[in-house]
């Protein structure tokens, strides 16, 4: 009974370390592995400038896949690009004007908006609910504000205008809820990848935390799904992308210049990064839905 017993626990223990080393050979896991030395061995703001390039490089373009990625669904398959891109541009518009009159009704969507998006990543299991993925992104967001309150909080301040001080405990929940999901019925590589990012929140900035994840995780999940597919249709140009690119740069370049200078130029910089974002999310988030809803 006792040799049996053994077999059975050993054979577990040999199952559970194959999902372990499985992973830890995740690309993005280890990404995050080698992002993790630089972010404890370099100063914050030494950092600011290479990271802000790091995410308007990496992380902003993989958004330039989503006129492919619609126009191959079958809600907009008889769409033509060139009313597809202006229907974009006009919900960012949109989006970006809410964000002017009411800062704080659109910080609040854009957050439960972005958790949603980035819980996704963690939410491929069919039993997990879309409120499931707003808990889940609630993790990737609340981590800041958890390990850097005061940093968190001045920059939501920058974002806003408004105080979030007296709702920091909000967060909190927000986490412990996200958390709970994760580890009901866990994937081991996305334990990983929240034990990573737990590290790096608790070592680095929350905008070079943010960068990480953005960058490192979030882009890098949406090329390796849809990039493969889109350069090899017949109808993908580099000399498209390379124009989307461009006027992408262009209206962060308007938005930058239309800002008024109240601070420091990196204070700006970051009001420009997180305005614009939220800008392209809302669209952004349409068209991966339309794409998920065809799988489905």
């Amino acid at each position: 009974m006792l040799y049996q017993n053994g077999r059975l626990l050993k054979r577990l223990w040999l199952v559970v370390k194959a999902d372990w080393n499985s992973a830890i050979k995740q690309k993005p896991v280890c990404f995050l592995l080698c992002a993790l030395p630089l972010v404890v061995l370099v100063e914050h703001w030494a950092m600011f400038w290479p990271v802000m390039l790091m995410v308007l490089f990496i992380g902003l373009p993989h958004g330039l896949l989503d006129p492919w990625i619609a126009l191959k669904s079958v809600s907009l398959k008889k769409t033509s690009t060139w009313l597809f891109l202006l229907g974009y541009l006009v919900l960012s518009i949109v989006v970006y004007l809410g964000w002017v009159i009411s800062p704080l009704f659109s910080f609040v969507l854009f957050l439960l908006v972005s958790a949603y998006h980035f819980g996704a990543d963690w939410g491929e299991q069919p039993t997990r609910s879309r409120f499931q993925c707003i808990g889940l992104g609630g993790i990737i967001i609340a981590l800041p504000v958890i390990f850097h309150p005061a940093e968190t909080m001045r920059l939501f301040l920058l974002l806003t205008g408004y105080d979030f001080s007296d709702v920091m405990w909000l967060f909190v929940v927000w986490c412990v809820v996200g958390t709970t999901f994760l580890l009901y019925r866990p994937n081991k590589a996305n334990l990983v990848e929240g034990l990573l990012l737990v590290i790096i929140s608790a070592v680095a900035s929350p905008f070079i935390y943010f960068a990480c994840y953005f960058c490192l995780l979030h882009s890098y999940r949406h090329y390796a799904e849809y990039l493969p597919r889109i350069i090899s249709r017949q109808d993908f140009s580099i000399r498209f992308v390379s124009l989307l690119l461009i006027m992408t740069y262009l209206f962060f370049i308007g938005l930058f210049l239309s800002l008024e200078s109240i601070g420091p130029v990196e204070d700006k910089s970051l009001q420009t990064l997180f305005w614009g974002l939220a800008s392209l999310t809302v669209p952004h988030m349409f068209v991966i839905a339309l794409s998920k809803g065809k799988k489905s």
